[in-house]
């Protein structure tokens, strides 16, 4: 219970209570449980108070000076905090619903489990501040500093965290479903299991945060620097990645079915087994990038830059490739049935023992490229460049070679262990050397055992 001589000193007058304050610095006022609804507090001097459990709704507290202040359990509903000096002070389980606090300085105060529904926080200092389960559902926190803040379980769905610093804080397993946090600064910040489904991180900067495991479905990353970003196994299903910024980050397993990716830096991404089905990644740069059984069936790579990826053992069944750049890409044992190549630039790639069963590579550059032991059953090579190609032990069965030049097409023949049934091609007529004819060309000579074997004229 509240110190009754002390209540009635600071309902009398602040200037009055702040002189006696001065007076008597060795003394820690006892206003526990007083009943101080929409009391007029402004610039008081209430630092080091006992207010557990007091009574403060609709407070006028405008530049209060309330640091060290116990206000546990408080009830601070609609109370008025504006510029209110809360540094260290205690406001464990308090009650702030509509609180106004903003450019409130509560660095450092202790906000585990309280109550901040709705409130207004905006520009306030809340370094280093303690709110781990604190309830901030559609709190205004634009332009706060949450450096360094313990967010642990926090609840801040649908929160305004416009521009917030929020570097280094630790937000494991917080609520941030539907938050807006464009341009955040979430440097370095831990959220390890967050769920940001729906929330906005507009051109975020999440440089090195740690997200293993968190959900961000459907979310929005548009030019969001994640450069070095943790996302071990994160959900990103039908995320808006949009030129997002993700050079060397960890996104292995992570889920990214329909994610649209178009023009995202995935330099040096580690995307191991990261799952990519239908994933919107035109024009992408994922130079270098680990795809080791990554899968990336359907997923639209038109015009991506996947020059020196590791794509080793990757699903890309039905695959859109055309005019991907996949120069001195590792494609080995990959699954590419289906997948459209169309034009790619395949020039020194690995696709040794790659399943290309049904693939379109029309016009494609595979020069120098390795196909040994390769599936390239009906696949359309019409018209790629095959020259300085390893073909040793791959299978062409009824692929189609047409408009690839006569000479090659016999050299390509000498290469031992290749099948060949019914591959189509174009030869020239005998008494018509510059004319064309299509032909089918049918194992009839032991091709099978890779036994060399003129054409049939």
């Amino acid at each position: 219970m509240a110190n009754e001589n002390q209540l009635q000193r600071l309902q009398r007058d602040v200037d009055t209570w702040n002189a006696w304050r001065v007076a008597h610095p060795e003394i820690l006022p006892d206003l526990q449980e007083a009943h101080l609804q929409e009391a007029n507090l402004q610039d008081a001097d209430l630092q080091g108070a006992h207010l557990q459990g007091a009574h403060l709704q609709g407070a006028h507290l405008q530049g209060a000076h309330l640091q060290g202040a116990n206000l546990q359990g408080a009830h601070l509903q609609e109370a008025n905090l504006q510029g209110a000096h809360l540094q260290e002070a205690n406001l464990q389980g308090a009650h702030l619903q509509e609180a106004n606090l903003h450019e409130a300085n509560l660095q450092g105060a202790h906000l585990q489990e309280a109550n901040l529904h709705e409130a207004n926080l905006q520009g306030a200092n809340l370094q280093d501040a303690g709110l781990r389960g604190a309830k901030l559902r559609w709190a205004n926190l634009q332009d706060a500093d949450l450096q360094g803040a313990g967010l642990n379980g926090a609840h801040l769905q649908g929160a305004d965290l416009f521009r917030a610093n929020l570097q280094g804080a630790g937000l494991n397993g917080a609520h941030l479903q539907g938050a807006g946090l464009p341009f955040a600064n979430l440097q370095g910040a831990d959220l390890l299991e967050a769920n940001l489904q729906g929330a906005d991180l507009e051109r975020a900067d999440l440089l090195e945060a740690f997200l293993p495991k968190a959900h961000l479905q459907g979310a929005n990353l548009y030019e969001a620097n994640l450069q070095g970003a943790n996302l071990y196994g994160t959900n990103l299903q039908e995320a808006n990645l949009q030129k997002a910024n993700l050079q060397g980050a960890d996104l292995k397993t992570a889920y990214l079915k329909g994610a649209d990716l178009l023009g995202a830096n995935l330099q040096g991404a580690e995307l191991h087994g990261a799952v990519l089905q239908e994933a919107v990644l035109p024009g992408a740069d994922l130079r270098e990038a680990d795809l080791q059984e990554a899968y990336l069936q359907g997923a639209n790579l038109q015009g991506a830059n996947l020059q020196g990826a590791v794509l080793l053992g990757a699903v890309l069944l039905g695959a859109d490739l055309r005019e991907a750049d996949l120069r001195e890409a590792d494609l080995r044992g990959a699954y590419l049935q289906g997948a459209v190549l169309l034009g790619a630039d395949l020039q020194g790639a690995n696709l040794q023992g790659a399943h290309l069963q049904g693939a379109n590579l029309q016009d494609a550059n595979l020069q120098d490229a390795n196909l040994q032991a390769a599936n390239l059953t009906e696949t359309s090579l019409s018209g790629a460049s095959l020259e300085h190609i390893m073909l040793e032990g791959a299978i062409l069965e009824r692929t189609d070679l047409r408009g690839i030049a006569w000479p090659l097409i016999m050299a390509l023949t000498l290469q031992a262990g290749v099948i060949w049934k019914e591959v189509q091609y174009d030869h020239p007529e005998p008494e018509q050397p510059m004319g064309r004819r299509v032909g089918i060309w049918r194992n009839s000579q032991g091709a099978d055992e890779g036994k060399p074997f003129s054409l049939p004229s």
